[in-house]
């Protein structure tokens, strides 16, 4: 893993030491090409100069100073200056990271791109970076701290500011934002969210983010989050002691009688004769396998 301080006409190799991550500075010279190329790794592409684009099947995205880009295993891509790029390379093996790429990411099987002051970011890569060549005490085990602290801040992202790269079928991402938008409700279902918020992360017009949320997931955005809070409200009531007004707070309702008059809705009872029956209905089941020994 090192700094590479020349000018390169395609792309550096990549070989990976024992702590299973490789960080590359790589410097394009004018004329520099790049063929489509696959490869099983997950990375990452901080944009420091120059301005290009990141290409594949569906099309290229363009690539500033201050941009960065995901690239998931699998996935063909290459990139093309305008004005010589230079990036570092972030890039994580398999056998070491594989749990801790984003998800949604490496499942959509698609190039993305995520818009300049990813200060976070950057000063991760750097401190990673300086790390890597200390030689101190403890110096393998920080590199890999800080590794998965990129993928997990990554993962986090606002969708507001990482969106697919440029597909011809979803030129703009729209849709692929609603769609995110939709995933997203089943890791923060429990916060205080707002419509007008969420069509602001993925970048959206309010009315424009309920329509296409509709369109790409059959239901609007209060249903789907009111479908998903109350399928945890489930869980808990079946699989925990906690009392309805703990269940109601940690689905993310601000007032308990708003959990009531969502709950009576989807189940025409109230949320404690639904876990008696369900306990009762537990309770027979098991008595039934044992009488059958």
């Amino acid at each position: 893993m090192g700094r590479i301080r020349t000018r390169t006409a395609s792309p550096l190799p990549v070989r990976f030491p024992p702590k299973g991550v490789c960080v590359l500075e790589s410097r394009h010279a004018r004329g520099f090409a790049m063929p489509p190329t696959r490869h099983d790794y997950f990375k990452i592409l901080l944009i420091f100069s120059g301005e290009g684009s990141l290409a594949g099947r569906g099309g290229a995205s363009p690539l500033a100073a201050g941009d960065a880009a995901a690239v998931p295993p699998g996935c063909e891509h290459w990139l093309e200056d305008r004005r010589p790029l230079s990036l570092y390379a972030l890039c994580f093996h398999g056998e070491t990271f594989r749990e801790g790429w984003p998800r949604f990411i490496c499942e959509s099987g698609k190039l993305w791109v995520f818009r300049r002051k990813n200060d976070e970011l950057l000063a991760l890569a750097r401190r990673l970076l300086h790390e890597q060549l200390s030689g101190r005490r403890g110096s393998s085990a920080m590199v890999r701290g800080l590794a998965w602290q990129c993928l997990a801040l990554l993962a986090r992202l606002p969708i507001g500011r990482i969106r697919p790269a440029r597909d011809a079928a979803d030129p703009t991402g729209s849709r692929a934002r609603a769609e995110e938008a939709g995933r997203a409700l089943r890791h923060r279902f429990y916060e205080p969210l707002s419509i007008g918020d969420e069509a602001a992360r993925a970048g959206l017009g309010r009315r424009r983010f309920t329509q296409l949320f509709r369109e790409v997931h059959g239901r609007t955005w209060w249903e789907a989050l009111n479908a998903t809070r109350l399928e945890h409200a489930e869980r808990l009531l079946r699989e925990t002691s906690r009392s309805v007004a703990a269940v109601a707070f940690e689905c993310g309702y601000g007032d308990l009688s708003g959990f009531y008059r969502a709950w009576g809705a989807r189940h025409r009872t109230s949320p404690q004769v639904w876990r008696q029956r369900f306990t009762s209905g537990a309770r027979k089941a098991t008595s039934g396998d044992i009488s059958r020994r």
